[in-house]
């Protein structure tokens, strides 16, 4: 069955496997366990007062910065690794990891394609 809807809390409750469609464009199709685990809100916090992140993984998106906290959402998440890079690459004295929810995957990845044009 094909479910069409912008209704992302209700479609989340209904499917197996998640399209997303931007700009007429199919950018993701994967099955909805699959996306769910490999996506993640991540937040580190540093001690240092301005944390430079030099170069980060393809993986990182949404990266912003609000003094010492840093935010962004990885893609490709593997627990422990995804903290282990975060907490390098920021000197984080503390990190913390949040699941998304598929409103949330979705406008994390629809921005960061308008982003890049």
């Amino acid at each position: 069955m094909f479910i069409s809807s912008h209704d992302l809390d209700e479609v989340e409750r209904l499917v197996d496997t998640v399209a997303f469609i931007d700009a007429g464009r199919l950018v993701l199709c994967e099955p909805f366990a699959d996306l769910q685990a490999r996506f993640r809100r991540i937040e580190a916090t540093t001690d240092a007062a301005d944390p430079q992140p030099s170069a980060t993984p393809d993986s990182w998106i949404g990266l912003r910065q609000a003094g010492r906290v840093v935010r962004f959402v990885e893609t490709r998440y593997v627990e422990g690794e995804t903290e282990r890079r975060a907490g390098e690459r920021f000197s984080a004295a503390a990190i913390d990891v949040q699941p998304m929810t598929l409103r949330e995957i979705f406008v994390a990845i629809v921005r960061e394609r308008r982003e890049a044009r």
